[in-house]
Protein backbone atom coordinates (compact mmCIF):
# COMPACT_ATOMS: atom_id res chain seq x y z
CA UNK A 1 0.00 0.00 0.00
CA UNK A 2 1.42 3.34 -1.02
CA UNK A 3 0.81 6.58 0.60
CA UNK A 4 -1.81 7.44 -1.69
CA UNK A 5 -3.69 4.24 -0.89
CA UNK A 6 -3.43 5.47 2.68
CA UNK A 7 -4.49 8.99 1.78
CA UNK A 8 -7.73 7.76 -0.06
CA UNK A 9 -9.02 5.82 2.25
CA UNK A 10 -8.11 8.35 5.47
CA UNK A 11 -10.61 10.81 3.06
CA UNK A 12 -12.86 8.01 2.21
CA UNK A 13 -13.33 7.07 6.10
CA UNK A 14 -13.67 11.11 6.92
CA UNK A 15 -15.92 11.68 4.56
CA UNK A 16 -17.85 8.37 5.54
CA UNK A 17 -17.81 9.96 9.03
CA UNK A 18 -19.52 13.15 7.79
CA UNK A 19 -22.46 11.32 6.07
CA UNK A 20 -22.89 8.87 8.90
CA UNK A 21 -23.13 12.19 11.36
CA UNK A 22 -25.31 14.21 8.99
CA UNK A 23 -27.90 11.09 9.13
CA UNK A 24 -28.04 10.82 12.86
CA UNK A 25 -27.97 15.06 12.97
CA UNK A 26 -30.95 14.95 10.80
CA UNK A 27 -32.96 12.06 12.26
CA UNK A 28 -32.46 13.66 15.71
CA UNK A 29 -33.87 17.41 14.48
CA UNK A 30 -36.36 15.39 12.97
CA UNK A 31 -36.90 14.01 16.48
CA UNK A 32 -37.49 17.18 18.15
CA UNK A 33 -34.55 16.12 20.47
CA UNK A 34 -31.60 17.74 21.63
CA UNK A 35 -27.94 16.29 21.62
CA UNK A 36 -28.46 15.26 25.16
CA UNK A 37 -31.47 13.55 25.02
CA UNK A 38 -30.79 11.67 21.80
CA UNK A 39 -27.94 10.59 22.78
CA UNK A 40 -28.51 9.77 26.53
CA UNK A 41 -30.82 7.26 25.91
CA UNK A 42 -28.00 5.23 24.32
CA UNK A 43 -25.37 6.12 27.21
CA UNK A 44 -23.45 7.93 25.13
CA UNK A 45 -22.44 11.93 26.79
CA UNK A 46 -23.31 15.05 25.03
CA UNK A 47 -19.80 15.92 23.81
CA UNK A 48 -18.84 12.37 22.30
CA UNK A 49 -21.88 12.26 20.31
CA UNK A 50 -21.34 16.37 19.28
CA UNK A 51 -17.80 14.80 17.94
CA UNK A 52 -19.83 12.03 15.95
CA UNK A 53 -22.46 14.51 14.37
CA UNK A 54 -19.13 16.74 13.02
CA UNK A 55 -17.33 13.58 11.62
CA UNK A 56 -14.93 14.06 14.26
CA UNK A 57 -14.85 10.97 15.93
CA UNK A 58 -16.14 7.58 14.24
CA UNK A 59 -19.14 5.39 16.15
CA UNK A 60 -18.69 1.75 16.82
CA UNK A 61 -21.07 -0.89 15.27
CA UNK A 62 -22.38 -1.36 19.14
CA UNK A 63 -23.11 2.25 19.67
CA UNK A 64 -24.79 3.13 16.98
CA UNK A 65 -26.90 0.15 16.95
CA UNK A 66 -27.86 1.28 20.40
CA UNK A 67 -28.71 4.93 19.37
CA UNK A 68 -31.04 3.82 16.75
CA UNK A 69 -32.84 1.35 18.56
CA UNK A 70 -33.39 2.95 21.71
CA UNK A 71 -34.13 6.08 19.87
CA UNK A 72 -37.25 4.15 18.06
CA UNK A 73 -35.41 4.21 14.23
CA UNK A 74 -35.59 1.11 11.97
CA UNK A 75 -31.78 -0.12 11.21
CA UNK A 76 -32.48 -0.85 8.08
CA UNK A 77 -34.65 2.42 7.29
CA UNK A 78 -31.05 4.16 8.73
CA UNK A 79 -28.82 2.18 6.29
CA UNK A 80 -31.11 2.66 3.08
CA UNK A 81 -30.61 6.50 3.57
CA UNK A 82 -27.26 6.37 3.55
Amino acid sequence: MNVNDNLQSALSKEKFNLLLGNLLRNIRNELGLSQVEFASKAGLGRTHYGSIERGEKAISTYKLFLLLTTNNISISEFFEKI
